[in-house]
C-alpha cells in the first residue's frame, strides 16, 4: 500500500527579540502569545531590547506507514515514507513529533495494544537512528481502537495496520 504525505499549515505567534545584542533574526517561540511574565530583559539581559509579535506559519507533515499482519518490521515502502519525513524535517531545529501505532482486529485487544506499541516504537527507533531527535515527542499506541477502514475485509484490515507520523515544524 503506498504511503501518504500531507502538509498542513497552521499560524502561530512568535516573538522576535530585536535587541542589538542578539544575533540577527533570533526568534523566540511562543505557542499562542507572549506570556505576561516574559519581558525583553528576560531574554537577553539588555535594557535596550524591544519586542514585536509576528505571525509565522509552521508546516505540518503527516505520513502513514503500513505493516504486514502480526508484524512491526519496517518494509521498503515504510522506510521510503520515513525518509520523506526525514527530508521534510531536514535541518530544522524546532519541531514536534507525534507517532501513533494501530492494528487490525485479528488478535486479542491486549495483544493488539502491544503490537501497536511495537509499531510506533519501530518508527521512532528508525527516525532517531537517522538523527531525528525532537525536543518534544508523543508516542501513542491505540491497538485496534481507531480503525480508518472496515475490519470486515482484507483491504480494510491492511489499511488499519499502520503507524501515523506527524511532525510540526516551526
Amino acid at each position: 500500500m503506498p504511503h501518504q504525505l500531507l502538509l498542513i499549515l497552521l499560524p502561530i505567534m512568535l516573538m522576535i527579540n530585536a535587541c542589538s545584542n542578539t544575533p540577527y533574526g533570533k526568534e523566540i517561540l511562543f505557542s499562542h502569545s507572549i506570556p505576561p511574565n516574559v519581558k525583553p530583559d528576560n531574554i537577553c539581559n539588555c535594557s535596550k531590547a524591544e519586542e514585536k509579535q509576528i505571525i509565522k506559519t509552521p508546516k505540518e507533515i503527516e505520513s502513514i506507514v503500513y505493516f504486514e499482519t502480526d508484524n512491526y518490521a519496517l518494509n521498503t515502502q515504510a522506510i521510503a515514507a520515513l525518509e520523506e519525513v526525514i527530508a521534510e524535517i531536514g535541518s530544522h531545529k524546532l519541531y514536534q513529533l507525534f507517532i501513533e501505532g494501530h492494528t487490525d482486529v485479528r488478535a486479542s485487544k491486549n495483544y493488539n495494544l502491544s503490537l501497536s506499541q511495537k509499531r510506533a516504537e519501530s518508527v521512532l527507533f528508525y527516525l532517531t537512528g537517522r538523527g531525528i531527535i525532537p525536543e518534544q515527542k508523543t508516542t501513542r499506541w491505540l491497538g485496534e481502537s481507531s480503525p480508518i477502514a472496515s475490519n470486515d475485509t482484507n483491504e480494510g484490515m491492511a489499511q488499519n495496520r499502520r503507524t501515523v507520523i506527524r511532525a510540526v515544524i516551526y
